[in-house]
């Protein structure tokens, strides 16, 4: 069977009440890898998840003119037999997000 492709969106708004946004952006990156390993995707059937992207941004109004594109040292994840690595680098979410080790890379040559 071939795959299918779905882009499954998100905008969230919310109060830090006191958090970082450092504290915040770590607990979203742990939502999306919490609904990847344990099946809130494809509602524990028989379905599986071969792949998948995502990246998290401010977009709140002061940080609107922030590049899309993908900066040096942001990671690319993909799924790896279940065990998401950055594409570039090698890295897992644990070391990525809660030990914030960098993505090795660089950035678009100009």
């Amino acid at each position: 069977m071939k795959t299918k492709s779905y882009r499954l969106t998100l905008d969230v708004e919310i109060d830090p009440n006191g958090e970082t946004p450092d504290h915040i952006e770590r607990q979203l990156h742990r939502v999306v890898s919490n609904a990847v390993n344990n099946g809130l995707l494809t509602g524990n059937t028989s379905a599986t998840v071969e792949r998948y992207e995502y990246s998290i941004k401010d977009t709140s109004k002061e940080n609107k003119e922030r590049s899309t594109i993908r900066q040096s040292g942001e990671h690319r994840f993909v799924d790896c037999g279940g065990s998401p690595r950055c594409a570039t680098c090698g890295a897992d979410e644990d070391d990525a997000f809660v030990g914030g080790a960098s993505c090795t890379y660089k950035g678009h040559k100009k």
